[in-house]
């Protein structure tokens, strides 16, 4: 009986031993899952709170820089192949120009009349399009989430990336556009705002003007005395304000429109979620 004894207890003791190792491998395996789990929720709350709330937390200590115009209203040119201004939201050539509205304002000289600073700047960005001689990117000083774009001519010998420039101070000429001999000069300017760690969007720089320029820009053709009263462009009747609507697809070849980016911001990061999780769980 002593042997068996024995042997049943060596027995016993084996199959306990492999009962235990197997349970608590599994144990453990669970509990690491869990723990990475909880590791992942935390990683994936805290981009997307970092995505979705960090510029509204910089906009509350960096409000919304108020500029002035970028040129001199004296310039302007206000002859019927000039038009003078060429407001924001316009749909030209029977919406075949800017189907999505025009993301801007534009300003037409008969001659490369100087471009301004609006405010304190530092330039970001210079690139060459097919329509202008330069376009600059600047960021404001104010507010590091908004951006100016400046479509001109000639720059200011020597500005290049990282080239500062007070309120005011001249920046370079319009561009001409077309043949030469037609005299034809022009800028285009938009504001762009970062919304997000992603996104950036196209805004009306009607919500940037202070006071006085918009007095002098006038809010609609019907503002007597006004650039906008001045005008002389095509669409003036269809479009008769300085910040017409825009439909909702507008900006779509530039940014997304800001009410989906959350969305979409959300969404992205929760399908990398679920593909995490559903790789744990075969592991």
């Amino acid at each position: 009986m002593a042997p068996l004894a024995s042997n049943m207890g060596f027995i016993s003791s084996k199959l306990f031993r492999r009962l235990f190792t197997c349970h608590g491998y599994k144990l453990f395996t669970i509990h690491r899952k869990v723990k990475t789990m909880k590791k992942f929720t935390i990683i994936y709350f805290a981009i997307t709170s970092l995505l979705l709330v960090a510029p509204n937390l910089v906009m509350m200590y960096y409000p919304l820089p108020e500029i002035g115009l970028p040129i001199n209203p004296e310039d302007l040119d206000y002859t019927e192949n000039r038009y003078g201004i060429w407001p924001y939201g316009v749909r030209g050539a029977e919406n075949t120009q800017h189907p999505e509205g025009h993301p801007g304002i534009d300003f037409s000289f008969s001659f490369p009349a100087p471009i301004y600073a609006v405010c304190n700047i530092t330039v970001t960005e210079i690139y060459v399009n097919d329509h202008q001689q330069n376009v600059v990117f600047a960021q404001s000083s104010s507010n590091p989430l908004v951006y100016f774009e400046f479509a001109m001519g000639d720059l200011v010998e020597g500005t290049t990336v990282g080239s500062s420039f007070q309120s005011g101070e001249s920046l370079g000429n319009a561009s001409v556009i077309g043949p030469a001999e037609d005299n034809f000069y022009m800028i285009h300017f938009g504001v762009k705002r970062q919304v997000n760690m992603i996104i950036t969007q196209i805004e009306c720089p009607t919500l940037y003007f202070n006071d006085d320029s918009l007095a002098i820009l006038g809010e609609s053709i019907w503002d007597e005395g006004s650039i906008m009263n001045k005008s002389t462009y095509v669409e003036r009747n269809e479009f008769p304000y300085l910040n017409n609507p825009t439909g909702l697809d507008f900006d779509e070849h530039y940014v997304w429109p800001s009410y989906i980016s959350p969305i979409v911001l959300i969404a992205a990061i929760g399908v990398i979620y679920v593909l995490l999780y559903l790789k744990l769980r075969k592991s």
